[in-house]
């Protein structure tokens, strides 16, 4: 209804759920700009009443799947859905569970604006920046056998989100540990952990931003290393400098400059094919990268495998 009590909507209500079995005892929160996130148990499984939840916008369109979206279909009843805002234009909705037979207990679970869902098997997590790294941790309550995790990063929550390599992640039970060492310094990051499973993707959570600390002149190890046929270096420049970057052999003999230029503060990175600089292949062996920035050097050692 409008503020004048004029019917906006279709003649006698628009269907948010129409299911042969009853929907009943619903909840609703009003979402910002975007209409309202309504949540109901639904006896459409015939094995006990579920949880559903439908986000209709001010013009009455349905904007998640037909009928709503199942947020618990575990054994026993669940009922009694109570919702309220999580801040982010969705809704934390809770209700009591009877999954457990002769036990009465409660449940809750977040869904995104999107209608996205963050599973009720998260426990707790963690995220920050320690020791050189990002570390995320979370526990879980349990987990699927085939289950799979899927760490995404996003430079601030203005970036598109990137998957990041699954070997970070270390485990011991249900606890996970996710360390990212490759965030530049003085850059702010936002990661979103996913779990996957043959049924599908479920988000876990979304961190907040991450600021790396601001760092002085950067060489960073490169990689891959060893390597073969080629490999990349990555530095850091706090300030704008004279900048060469300069490959070795294991005699102090230059090979070959990658970079002699005037560069400005920021990071960059750089590919070294393995040749000389007569364009000739090098041998296998220890080599040293060297960088030179301002008044300020650093060098490391890598291996070239042939």
């Amino acid at each position: 209804m409008n503020g004048d009590g004029v019917a906006q909507w279709t003649e006698n209500g628009v269907a948010v759920c129409t299911t042969q079995a009853s929907a009943q005892e619903m909840d609703l929160i009003l979402v910002a700009d975007k209409g309202t996130i309504i949540t109901w148990q639904d006896l459409r499984s015939g094995a006990g009443s579920d949880i559903y939840a439908q986000r209709v916008d001010s013009l009455g369109t349905m904007e998640w799947t037909i009928n709503g979206i199942a947020l618990c279909t575990a054994d026993g009843n669940q009922r009694y859905p109570k919702a309220v805002s999580d801040s982010a234009d969705g809704a934390i909705i809770a209700w009591q569970d009877e999954r457990i037979f002769m036990d009465l207990d409660i449940y809750a679970m977040r869904i995104t604006d999107s209608g996205g869902f963050v599973a009720t098997l998260l426990q707790s997590y963690f995220a920050g920046y320690r020791e050189s790294a990002v570390v995320i941790e979370w526990a879980l309550s349990e987990i699927d056998d085939d289950a799979r995790f899927i760490v995404s990063r996003a430079v601030d929550k203005t970036g598109a989100f990137v998957v990041q390599p699954e070997e970070n992640l270390e485990r011991e039970g249900l606890m996970f540990v996710y360390r990212d060492a490759s965030c530049l310094p003085g850059e702010s990051y936002v990661y979103e952990v996913a779990v996957g499973t043959e049924s599908g993707t479920q988000l876990l959570f979304v961190t907040d931003a991450i600021t790396t600390p601001a760092a002085g002149l950067t060489l960073y190890q490169n990689h891959p290393n060893p390597f073969n046929p080629s490999t990349t270096f990555s530095f850091y420049l706090p300030e704008r400098c004279r900048v060469t970057l300069t490959v070795y052999d294991a005699a102090g003999a230059e090979i070959c400059r990658l970079v002699d230029a005037e560069l400005e503060a920021g990071p960059y990175t750089e590919e070294w094919n393995g040749l000389n600089t007569a364009g000739e292949r090098v041998s296998s062996g220890v080599y040293f990268y060297s960088l030179k920035a301002g008044k300020g050097r650093i060098s490391k050692k890598m291996v070239l495998l042939r």
